[in-house]
């Protein structure tokens, strides 16, 4: 059988594979690989295959777990700025009221001034009548 036989052959059979069968997903990312082998005459190294897919999931799972992490930073970051913002509310609402309270004591001194100075008049008023008379 020649090389390229041998080609056609390995492509024709990880073809007639059922494509969500895990003989397929195990080969058919190494096609090429295979094909660059035989033409080289080189035996296919699966120790080396084996490494590589070793060291690129452990690459993958510390990807992964990075991606947690930052998934987690950003779920307690927004949790802390809704509490702030929260708070923030709290605040202004108090500052509000406070204001509300405020004003409504100022306005009662103003009508108690009022009444006052309305008194003291009244009474230098009446006063003022008994000395003329």
């Amino acid at each position: 059988m020649t090389k390229i036989q041998e080609i056609a052959k390995l492509r024709e059979f990880v073809a007639s594979l059922p494509e969500n069968s895990y003989l397929y997903s195990s080969l058919a990312p190494f096609v090429g690989y295979f094909e660059i082998q035989i033409r080289s005459d080189l035996t296919p190294d699966f120790a080396e295959i084996y490494e590589e897919r070793k060291a690129a999931n452990a690459e993958l799972l510390k990807v992964k777990l990075e991606i947690e992490a930052l998934r987690a930073e950003k779920q307690a970051f927004l949790r802390e700025l809704a509490a702030g913002v929260s708070a923030s509310l709290a605040l202004a609402e108090g500052a509000s009221e406070k204001a509300t309270l405020a004003a409504n004591v100022a306005a009662s001194a103003v009508r108690e001034a009022k009444e006052v100075k309305a008194k003291l008049n009244d009474i230098w008023t009446a006063d003022r009548q008994r000395r003329v008379a």
